[in-house]
């Protein structure tokens, strides 16, 4: 389609179709299955692990489900693995800000 020029699929604008040439490539197969946890550590909005007294332990970040504190005590456990967006927002934040850091 990036060749073509065209997406028939999805009617992405030209000007966004970007083609991916290098690799390596993975794949992963997502089964229907709950990918999360209610609790886990407690981690702030940079994906720092936080002390009880709320003091980012510095260095040390947590990310996916492992950091899901997101849903405290409740969960919406009716949808499995809608988790995956804070697990790739969490993963992202986490790798930027330890990046900042050691850069610093």
């Amino acid at each position: 389609l990036c060749d073509k020029g065209e997406d028939d699929d999805y009617d992405k604008e030209a000007e966004f179709l970007i083609p991916v040439k290098t690799g390596p490539f993975y794949i992963m197969r997502q089964d229907m299955a709950f990918w999360t946890s209610i609790g886990g550590i407690d981690a702030n909005r940079k994906m720092e692990v936080i002390t009880s007294k709320g003091d980012p332990i510095p260095g040390l970040y947590s990310a996916g489900t492992d950091s899901c504190n997101l849903y405290r005590e409740t969960y919406t456990m009716s949808i499995p693995a809608s988790c995956n967006a804070n697990n790739c927002y969490s993963g992202r934040t986490a790798a930027k800000n330890a990046f900042e850091t050691c850069v610093k």
